[in-house]
């Protein structure tokens, strides 16, 4: 969850910086230092020429790059990031209502916020399952043993369990686990549980997992999450596994 919530703020801290100095072509930014390692990540990646710069606030760093095109190849790849279904939050609402402006209180705000979180992670991911089947029928103990099975010992875990539909509406973790490695699994298990042949279709299967499996987990962080109540009450049900 940590490497997803890292991407999901750089990726928002490139953007908005972008739309406070109100040039797309910029080739300077200031960002969080935390981030400087992913940012030095990302550029190798691409192999974008940039320079890493101290500023004179030791939580900043200065990203500077050989020109626009440098930027462009940074930019795209954190696009491609933001699009690829894997952000932990929605994109931060920093604007004014009214007259859709960048508002730099709110952005200040985030910013702080962002690096508040960066610096101690609360370590818990929030898997919400949508199924395109609404007429498929799991066993919920079962289910939830497989799920454990998936996850392994020594983190909390809780599944949360619609009783009209028969189906899982969401789990939650708290420990170290790689949360993308374990959403295909759990997508995996309801494919073999709603699937008697499911072996043969093994050659279907690919590194994004099953083929047509007809569920969709999203994976959520605490931090930009709207609803912190319903987040909190989820939290406080998770038991040591």
């Amino acid at each position: 969850m940590e490497k997803l919530l890292q991407k999901s703020i750089a990726v928002d801290l490139f953007m908005l910086q972008l739309i406070a100095i109100d040039d797309e072509n910029d080739t300077k930014f200031r960002l969080p230092k935390i981030l400087q390692s992913l940012y030095v990540e990302v550029c190798e990646s691409v192999d974008a020429k940039a320079t890493f710069l101290d500023d004179d606030d030791n939580n900043f760093f200065q990203l500077v790059f050989a020109d626009s095109d440098e930027q462009d190849k940074v930019w795209t790849r954190l696009y491609e990031f933001s699009h690829s279904g894997d952000r932990t939050y929605p994109t931060p609402n920093v604007y004014d209502q009214s007259n859709g402006e960048l508002l730099t209180s709110k952005l200040n705000e985030f910013v702080d916020s962002a690096i508040t979180e960066l610096k101690a992670p609360s370590l818990q991911s929030l898997f919400l399952f949508s199924f395109l089947n609404d007429s498929l029928q799991l066993d919920g103990p079962t289910l939830n043993q497989h799920f454990k099975s998936a996850i392994g010992t020594g983190v909390k875990y809780v599944m949360l369990w619609d009783h009209e539909s028969n189906l899982p509406t969401a789990v939650m973790i708290q420990g170290e686990r790689d949360i993308q490695a374990l959403a295909k699994e759990f997508d995996k298990v309801i494919y073999k549980l709603t699937n008697d042949d499911w072996k043969s279709s093994f050659e279907f299967w690919g590194e994004d997992g099953p083929f047509l499996t007809g569920v969709h987990i999203e994976i959520a962080s605490k931090f930009g999450f709207e609803d912190l109540e319903f987040w909190n009450k989820v939290s406080a049900k998770m038991t040591l596994i």
